[in-house]
């Protein structure tokens, strides 16, 4: 997606001076959509987009209100589109520091509607090294906006759909893919709601925490010692604890970022349904980082709602060294019956 950039690339020195918010453009170069489609992406994402710039200068006390205009009730499930909005918002302002966002929409496979991704903005909160991020945009088959995400960087997108072989895997990769930014998102806005539903009753979770040397246990087997002295705890959770502890991460930290990279998805070689999803993830909240390997083993049973089976963490770094892809939990760790 080409990027037109402004000079406009901090807005908060501008609301300082009183200028006034941008308008963002977003222009549709192409793509396998209709007119009225193209019409209703260019329209609703431009909308969004300056509403986050206006709602900068407003201190986003109006972002709300200006949702309500931009995504009407005629605008299917309004109501649980604006709320993930807001959520997202409420953990950190955001904004588009380009007045122009042109791009070919992406159809989705299964007539799932399209995707406008590649959208630069500014996450005001995240500090600097990670303020500046992408936004994908889901449509319907009309071109009304579902979804909004933060998104995976493009070439672990493509890496990741080049791999798939048989049409019905190309489906499931590029749900995958979807479902992975829905899940990173989840964390960002703390919906609590959402990963409840994701992770399966029965799921196997395996977290883990750098100590710090007042919390370390007597017993160095409950530990992995890192690069540079430090140790990790690693803990087995079902569900129930784990989302417990996850709401008391929530409730104690203003703000939470999280960041895949490098994903590689697989197919398990029995259970067509099964894939295992490894990322290196990038944990950043307000009390606490780290850097680790997540894998997770999604079942996908039913294509509209996939569950989680299991979750698992690595440190980066353990005996001195970086650990490699081959010591990461696998499909292989796991019988699936």
């Amino acid at each position: 997606m080409k990027r037109i950039v402004t000079l406009f690339l901090l807005i908060i020195p501008l609301a300082l001076s009183g200028v006034r918010a941008q308008t963002v453009k977003v222009k549709v170069l192409g793509g396998n959509v209709t007119a009225a489609a193209k019409e209703n992406i260019e329209q609703e994402a431009s909308s969004l987009l300056t509403a986050f710039n206006e709602s900068i200068l407003e201190d986003g006390k109006k972002l709300k209100d200006k949702l309500k205009v931009s995504f009407p009730d005629k605008v299917p499930n309004n109501k649980i589109l604006i709320n993930s909005i807001m959520d997202l918002w409420d953990q950190s302002p955001i904004n588009c520091s380009v007045d122009l966002v042109e791009g070919e929409v992406l159809t989705l496979f299964g007539n799932r509607g399209f995707q406008l991704r590649d959208i630069p903005v500014n996450v005001l909160d995240a500090d600097m090294n990670n303020s500046f991020q992408d936004m994908v945009f889901s449509f319907d088959n009309d071109g009304h906006l579902t979804e909004v995400n933060m998104q995976l960087e493009k070439h672990n997108y493509n890496n990741v759909i080049i791999n798939g072989v048989k049409e019905e895997d190309l489906v499931r990769r590029q749900m995958i893919l979807d479902f992975v930014e829905v899940f990173r998102t989840a964390y960002n806005r703390k919906d609590i709601g959402y990963l409840k539903q994701v992770y399966s009753d029965d799921a196997l979770i395996i977290t883990g925490t750098i100590l710090r040397k007042k919390d370390r246990p007597k017993d160095d087997n409950l530990m992995l010692k890192g690069l540079g002295g430090q140790q990790y705890q690693l803990v087995v959770q079902n569900k129930k604890e784990y989302i417990a502890k996850l709401q008391k991460i929530f409730s104690k930290n203003n703000y939470i970022n999280i960041k895949f990279e490098e994903v590689s998805v697989i197919q398990h070689p029995t259970h067509e349904k099964i894939y295992g999803v490894t990322l290196k993830q990038y944990w950043n909240t307000s009390t606490y980082s780290d850097v680790g390997w997540l894998f997770l083993m999604i079942n996908f049973e039913d294509p509209m709602n996939p569950s989680i089976e299991v979750r698992t963490w690595q440190p980066n770094e353990y005996e001195g060294r970086e650990i490699t892809r081959d010591e990461v939990f696998n499909l292989d760790y796991f019988t699936v019956k």
